[in-house]
C-alpha cells in the first residue's frame, strides 16, 4: 500500500443543482453538488449550465472554482465566445493527474483563460467580482457562501497501490461494502466508502482494511 486518502464528495440528497439566478444586477449561475458522480456528469451538466445564459451574447464570464465541474464549464464557455477566468482557493484538486485535469488546464490557458487564487468567504465578495456573469462550481463550498443547507460532505477514502499495466480492467462491487477497482497511470485505486454527514479527514483503519482484504477476497475467488 502506498497511501490512504480521505476526501469530501458534494453530496445533496434531492440531487445536483443546475440554474441561473440575478443577484445584485449579475447572472449567477449553479453548477454544484454532484455526489461521487462529478466526473461522469461534468460535461453534461455542465453544459446544461450554460444553456441557462439562454441567447446572452458572449463577454466577460468569471468561474468560482477549479475542480471538474468549473474546469468543464470554463471550457465550454470559451468554446461559446466568452472571456473567462478561473477563481479558485488552489490548483491542487486531482481526478488522474496523467490525464483529464491536466488536459482541461492546458486546453484553458491555451484558449486564453487565467487562474487567480482567491479565496471567497461570502457570496458578497463573490458579487463584487467585476464579471457581469458568474459561475458557481464550488461544490462543497456552496453551503457557505450561498446558503445551501441541504449540501453535506459524503466522505469517501482510498487506498492506493503500485500502478500495475496488465491490470487495463476495472471492477465494481463483488464483497461487502461499496468496492471498485480503478487502474491508473500512476497508481491502483481501491474504494471506497460513502458516509454522508462525515466531516472528518483521517483515513479509518477498519475501512482500510475492509477495502484490502475484500479485493484480496474477490480476486482469490478467480483462482
Amino acid at each position: 500500500m502506498i497511501r490512504e486518502v480521505v476526501g469530501h464528495r458534494p453530496f445533496r440528497p434531492s440531487g445536483f443543482v443546475v440554474r441561473a439566478e440575478d443577484l445584485d444586477g449579475k447572472t449567477l449561475v449553479h453548477n454544484y453538488g454532484h455526489g461521487g458522480g462529478g466526473i461522469s456528469l461534468a460535461w453534461g451538466s455542465s453544459a446544461l449550465a450554460i444553456r441557462e445564459l439562454g441567447s446572452r451574447a458572449p463577454g466577460r464570464v468569471a468561474v468560482i472554482g477549479s475542480g471538474i465541474m468549473g474546469l468543464t464549464s470554463a471550457r465550454l464557455l470559451q468554446d461559446a465566445g466568452w472571456q473567462v477566468t478561473i477563481y479558485t482557493r488552489d490548483v491542487t484538486m486531482q481526478i488522474d493527474p496523467g490525464t483529464l485535469l491536466r488536459a482541461l488546464n492546458r486546453d484553458f490557458r491555451l484558449a486564453g483563460g487565467s487562474f487567480v487564487i482567491r479565496n471567497f468567504a461570502s457570496a458578497d465578495e463573490v458579487l463584487a467580482l467585476a464579471e457581469p456573469v458568474l459561475f458557481n462550481c464550488t461544490g462543497l463550498g456552496a453551503a457557505a457562501l450561498f446558503g445551501d443547507a441541504e449540501l453535506i460532505p459524503a466522505k469517501g477514502q482510498l487506498v492506493f497501490l503500485p500502478p500495475d499495466p496488465a491490470v487495463d480492467y476495472m471492477t465494481l462491487g463483488g464483497g461487502r461494502g461499496q468496492l471498485y477497482m480503478f487502474p491508473r497511470t500512476d497508481v491502483l485505486l481501491l474504494g471506497g466508502t460513502f458516509k454522508p454527514g462525515d466531516y472528518s479527514t483521517h483515513p479509518e483503519p477498519e475501512e482500510t482494511e475492509r477495502i484490502v482484504g475484500e479485493h484480496a477476497r474477490l480476486f482469490a475467488e478467480f483462482g
